[in-house]
This record gives C-alpha cells, sequence and structure tokens, in this order.
C-alpha cells in the first residue's frame, strides 16, 4: 500500500527546515520507491493510484510495467511515462544528415579548444560531403538504411573500382573510408547506432603505392632560386636552412630570433618540440629586409596586404576556407620555371636538406641530426647530445648552404 508524508529539505545558507511537498512511498516487487510531489491533494491522488495498481497487479488483473521502464516514473505518471525506449524505431527515423552534422560539430568544438587541426575538420567536411551525395544518388537518407554491411560494402567496392579505373587515387579512397568509419564510429559510441557493421574490420585498409622520393637537385633549387622575387627566395631559404614548412614560416615571430647570434629558438608549429636552428647569412639578410616592424606585430612575415601567410577561417554557411599565400607564390615560381607540371610541393625544400643532412659523414655517423633538424620527438636525444648549442648540426647546415650556393644577388 502506497503512503504520503510531509516532505522537508535543509536551507544550507540557514540551517533551517523548510517545506519540500510531499513525499510518496509504496514497495513493489521487494524494492522501495518514493518520489516527492509539490501538494498534498496531489500526494492524495497519486497515493490511490499506486495503491491500485499495485493490487491489480499482485491480482493477474492490470498489466505490470513494461520491461525495461523505469518503475518509479512509471507509477508516478500513472503508466504515461518511463516507457522503455524502442531503439530499433528511434534509429530508423534518424538520417544520415542529422549525424553527420552533429559529427562534424564535435570536431569543430575540437579544433576551437586546440584539439584538432583546422585542416583536418576541413577534410572531414569534404569526404562528408562525398559520402552523403553518394546516398543521395542511390536514394538512401535513413540512418538504418545506410548503416549495413551490404550499402557500406557496396560504397567500398566502387571506390575501388574508381582507382582500378584511374578515376582517383588510392589515398584519396583511404582518407575517404577512414573518415566514414571514424564518423559512424562516433556514433555507435553515442548509442545513436547499436552496432558497428562487420565490414568496418578492415574498411579502411587501402594499399597505398610506394610514393616516389620527392628530392630537389641542387640544380633544380638554383633554377628555382635564380627566377624567384625576393620574398619567396626568402621562403625557399626557410625551408632549405630551417627545414621549415609554409606554417612554421607563417607563425616565426621577432621574439624568436637573435640577431646577435642569428639563432632561432621556438618550437615547431606542428608538433610542439623545441628547435634551435641559426640562420645562414643569406637567410638572415632577406629576413631582414622583408620582415614586419615588431613595434606593430609579434609575427615575422605578412602578406602584401597585412594578412597572415597561411589562414583558415569559413564563409557564412560553415564552410572551411584555407588561404596560404606561400604555396600560391610557388605555384606561380614553378610556372615561371618551366616546372608547372612538377608535382613535388613546396615541403620538399624541407626534405631534400634533411636528405642532404642524412647523406652527410656526420649524417651517417649521427642519424638523430635529421630529427633535430626536422624537429622530430627529442625524447632519445638527450643523451645522445650533450652540448647544448647543437654545434654539430650547425656545422651540417652550414655546409647546405656551401652545397646549395645560394646568395642575395
Amino acid at each position: 500500500m502506497a503512503s504520503f508524508s510531509e516532505a522537508y529539505a535543509i536551507d544550507k545558507e540557514t540551517g533551517k527546515r523548510t517545506d519540500a511537498g510531499y513525499r510518496v512511498c509504496w514497495r513493489y516487487e521487494g524494492k522501495m520507491y518514493q518520489r516527492t510531489v509539490e501538494n498534498r491533494v496531489l500526494a492524495v491522488r497519486k497515493s490511490a493510484w499506486i495503491t491500485d495498481k499495485v493490487n491489480l497487479i499482485k491480482q493477474g488483473r492490470a498489466d505490470a510495467p513494461p520491461q525495461g521502464a523505469d518503475i518509479g516514473l512509471w507509477f508516478m505518471s500513472e503508466g504515461k511515462q518511463g516507457l522503455p525506449v524502442d531503439k530499433t524505431a528511434e534509429n530508423g527515423s534518424k538520417t544520415i544528415t542529422s549525424v553527420v552534422e552533429a559529427y562534424l560539430a564535435t570536431r569543430k568544438q575540437e579544433v576551437a579548444s586546440g584539439n584538432l587541426a583546422p585542416s583536418s575538420y576541413s577534410s572531414d567536411v569534404y569526404r562528408l560531403d562525398e559520402f552523403k551525395r553518394h546516398c543521395e544518388r542511390e536514394r538512401k537518407s535513413k540512418l538504418a538504411d545506410i548503416v549495413t554491411g551490404e550499402f557500406l560494402g557496396a560504397y567500398r567496392s566502387k571506390l575501388l573500382d574508381a582507382i582500378a579505373k584511374g578515376k582517383t587515387s588510392p589515398v584519396s579512397v583511404k582518407h575517404v573510408l577512414r573518415t566514414v568509419k571514424a564518423c559512424l564510429k562516433w556514433a555507435y559510441k553515442q548509442e545513436i547506432i547499436d552496432a558497428m557493421p562487420r565490414v568496418f574490420e578492415d574498411y579502411a585498409k587501402i594499399t597505398l603505392p610506394t610514393p616516389p622520393l620527392a628530392f630537389y637537385t641542387v640544380d633544380e633549387i638554383q633554377a628555382l632560386y635564380k627566377v624567384a622575387t625576393p620574398r619567396v627566395r626568402l621562403y625557399m631559404l626557410l625551408g632549405l636552412n630551417l627545414g621549415y614548412t609554409q606554417s612554421d614560416i607563417a607563425t616565426l615571430e621577432h621574439g624568436h630570433i637573435d640577431w646577435a647570434t642569428n639563432t632561432v629558438t621556438r618550437n615547431r608549429h606542428k608538433t610542439g618540440q623545441p628547435q634551435l636552428a641559426k640562420l645562414w647569412p643569406t637567410t638572415a639578410a632577406l629576413l631582414k629586409e622583408n620582415m614586419t616592424n615588431p613595434a606593430k606585430t609579434a609575427l615575422m612575415l605578412l602578406g602584401e596586404n597585412g594578412n597572415h601567410l597561411v589562414s583558415e577561417s569559413e564563409t557564412a554557411k560553415g564552410k572551411p576556407i584555407k588561404v596560404d599565400a606561400i604555396a600560391t607564390s610557388y605555384a606561380r615560381l614553378k610556372a615561371k620555371a618551366n616546372m608547372a607540371d612538377d608535382s613535388r610541393g613546396f615541403k620538399v625544400f624541407r626534405k631534400t636538406s634533411a636528405e642532404n643532412i642524412g647523406k652527410s659523414e656526420e649524417g651517417r655517423k649521427y642519424p638523430h641530426l635529421v630529427d633535430l633538424f626536422l624537429g622530430h620527438t627529442q625524447k632519445s636525444m638527450a643523451k645522445f647530445y650533450a652540448n647544448p648549442d647543437f654545434t654539430l648540426l650547425f656545422e651540417e647546415t652550414d655546409k647546405l648552404a656551401t652545397l646549395y650556393n645560394l646568395s642575395t644577388d
């Protein structure tokens, strides 16, 4: 039989007891339940209903609460609430668009908090848009129709066929499948879908061709440098001298450079690993000619319009946009040097110097020099280098300056 009594609460500030409505208590299948209601009239009504319902259930004259229901809420709502959720029916109404939007919203939060690179988010948007377009072409929108081994397996087969016909690359397909898998795994963790399709076990396993070695010869470097503008020459020197990518150049600050020694001390933009490097005289000279006023901005280099050299933003509709003035300038340089069809990008300068350091006598003797130049993890280097001024690395990079033989003229 259900009963009720006045309920009280203790005010944390005054320590006094205050009224908190009425507490309804009852026992069902050996367990005690209680809920609080606002007033005595409601407590009387709920107690009477629960008492009658429990008795009728015991006599077999009324249905018990459905399996999986919230017993307390079911009785207090007089059988109207606390019912178990039908996940199958719920999932059947969800669409792939709603899931993708929710997933991308969480990825965007990761970007805002600094846990995800904007470029990774941009890639997710592009790849998932591609997957949604495929679903639309197949006239599939409901999640229940899409998250099946048959549909997802057919999508993978279609992409593999596109590789075989030369319509797309294995790298692109791998990115698409990996992104789709990550999105749906997220939906599974959020309990939006009940099970992961078995095809996901090796869904994104795509054999990639061995990439060709991408380096520049000394002759190619000199040919590019000869026709480059002073600003683009500086970009090339920063790549060859310091092992910088576009983002490293765009985030170089006045405070990173000690002009008395021409040394650069900073954390690499991508990895956060500390780097110590020394500017070649040519690099230092061009940097001083092109650098910003330190009284106006901390950044060493800005575009001609005063904007950041590399920036990421989005349109009013949320579409990600990346502006890379360095890559654009370099593409124009390659066209000017009759190398427009050359697929090697700006980052190859970094790789070229690393390769030349690795092939040197000291580089073969001390292979960690390459990692030190590239700003890779240095956990294994502390015991290897006792000299904190990186004298050995400076000597090797000076040799590169002699090898490339690039001047300000």
